[in-house]
């Protein structure tokens, strides 16, 4: 009989050390809630993914409450608070992924997720757990950003264009004012990767990117869909089409003059005293306006396009607007 019990207090505890170490690898904290003792019991986990000191024993409820509330941001933590009071007083489970920052001031995204143990209609316990979530968020926007942004500039790529282009046209059916798009490619790219390498090429593209950003308002979109190819959507402009092509103008105008400035390019940015590149380059503009959803997208960016590539045949380093 005694053997037996031995066996079980064995098989126990060797269950309890595979529970936490099972936790710890999955970054895994649970909790306990009893509103009988209004005490909250941490696992080691669960003091682990906070920055603070394992104790073993409960502590009083709302001293854990509020040292783990504070480390929820800002914009969750009232979030959080909402749905463990519910949990607590109505016995309503809650799930939920938020912003972290520990006592050490890592950053995270964890989960927190909280069930409630009733007893005659009223919850005796809440039992939860708190998981560290960040390296799979850090996967979901590593992979967001591949779908959706270019690699080399940062810039929105084809598809987030498609979405922006839909919603400027859908935010100028309820406002009434025009927007436009501005299709743009590069004069004198290609002598560039050709003589100096793909390198001094990504350089400049790079560059471009940066002075398109700083000719336009927060509120625009500037893309890159491959290649030396840029558009531009200009949200926002005037209800009236003339006073609308004055405003996309002057912005195509801005971005023809800052694309025409010398681009001094260094061969190795990071080593001091690297030799530099000096190259010029201009550019052709197509530039189209639109209202609302009158037109399909596609046309739009048809009418841009073939805009940009009457501006090239004119003679390039221009601004051509589609008829």
């Amino acid at each position: 009989m005694l053997d037996q019990i031995e066996d079980r207090e064995r098989a126990l505890q060797q269950s309890e050390t595979l529970l936490r170490q099972s936790q710890h690898l999955g970054k895994i904290g649970g909790w306990e809630w009893d509103s009988e003792k209004s005490s909250i019991y941490w696992t080691p986990e669960t003091f682990h993914i906070h920055d603070m000191p394992v104790e073993t024993e409960a502590v009083k409820a709302h001293v854990a409450i509020e040292k783990s509330a504070a480390c929820y941001s800002p914009e969750d933590r009232e979030l959080v608070l909402r749905a463990f009071g519910l949990c607590a007083e109505k016995g309503v489970p809650y799930d939920l992924e938020c912003r972290f920052v520990t006592v050490k001031q890592r950053h995270l995204w964890i989960r927190t997720q909280g069930q409630a143990e009733m007893r005659d209609g009223k919850v005796v316990k809440v039992i939860g757990y708190i998981a560290d979530i960040t390296e799979r968020k850090t996967m979901e926007e590593q992979i967001r950003n591949l779908a959706y942004f270019d690699p080399l500039t940062a810039l929105p790529n084809r598809r987030m264009l498609s979405d922006r282009l839909q919603l400027a046209m859908a935010g100028g059916q309820r406002s009434g004012g025009y927007g436009a798009l501005i299709y743009l490619d590069l004069d004198n790219f290609k002598p560039l990767n050709d003589t100096q390498g793909h390198a001094a090429g990504d350089l400049l593209l790079i560059e471009v990117a940066k002075r398109l950003l700083h000719c336009v308002r927060q509120i625009d979109t500037v893309a890159r869909t491959g290649g030396d190819e840029f558009v531009v959507i200009l949200n926002g402009l005037s209800t009236e089409v003339s006073a609308a092509a004055v405003e996309c103008q002057q912005i195509a105008t801005k971005i023809l003059a800052a694309l025409s400035m010398p681009y001094v390019l260094s061969t190795a940015p990071n080593e001091a005293g690297a030799p530099m590149i000096e190259h010029h380059c201009t550019t052709s503009l197509g530039v189209t306006l639109f209202k609302g959803q009158d037109v399909s997208m596609d046309d739009v960016m048809k009418k841009a396009d073939a805009a940009m590539y009457q501006a090239k045949e004119a003679g390039r380093n221009r601004i051509q607007t589609a008829a």
